[in-house]
């Protein structure tokens, strides 16, 4: 095969190597497309920290650092009404109002000891009939009084006694079961602490 005059040659084709420039372009391209995405990502997470309940909170009950979990959330509108992870749990704070295990708290439901407007009243049960009560569980009481006027042990109808307690504790009292119950305000026309055995 003969070459014309005035025509280049054709070059062959070299394997590429480590300074390749398009190689070296290539792998800049990937870096930036990669920290760029990850800025960007961490630009727009505008998620605010606020506590949880680790446990169930009940009303009357100190609360620490220990009973909440922080976790991270965007909220659309609103953010004020939970209370902020951004401070810390002050000594002397108490639940106003049960808080399940895993719910967002509301600011409104911590406060001092002077705003708390429950009284705890201590039930002994029969350990059989409490198999679904735990902690946190909302409970009516009922209690049937013996009627003064029979003979021998007669009860007369039983009558709501504390509407809406929430169980505070547990304990376990061989051969029966105790519950610490609090009684919310304005529930119930009884006296604030009752013993029933």
């Amino acid at each position: 095969m003969k070459l014309e005059p005035g025509r280049p040659m054709a070059r062959r084709l070299q394997r590429p190597g480590w300074r390749d420039a398009r190689l070296i372009i290539g792998v800049l391209l990937v870096v930036v497309s990669v920290v760029g995405g990850a800025r960007l990502i961490a630009a727009l997470d505008d998620g605010t920290a606020v506590y949880v309940a680790a446990e169930p909170l009940v009303p009357g009950q100190e609360v620490t650092a220990a009973d909440l979990d922080v976790v991270d959330i965007r909220f659309a509108q609103d953010a004020d009404l939970y209370l902020s992870a951004a401070g810390e749990i002050e000594p002397g704070t108490y639940a106003l109002r049960g808080v399940p295990t895993g719910e967002l708290i509301p600011a409104a439901a911590l406060g001092g000891a002077s705003q708390v407007e429950s009284k705890a009243v201590t039930v002994s049960i029969d350990p059989a009939t409490a198999s679904s009560i735990h902690v946190g569980s909302v409970v009516d009481l009922w209690v049937s009084r013996r009627d003064p006027q029979a003979l021998g042990a007669v009860y007369v109808e039983p009558e709501l006694l504390l509407s809406g307690a929430v169980v505070s504790t547990t304990l376990r009292r061989a051969p029966r079961l105790a519950l610490e119950l609090v009684m919310l305000p304005c529930r119930s026309s009884f006296p604030p602490i009752v013993l029933v055995r």
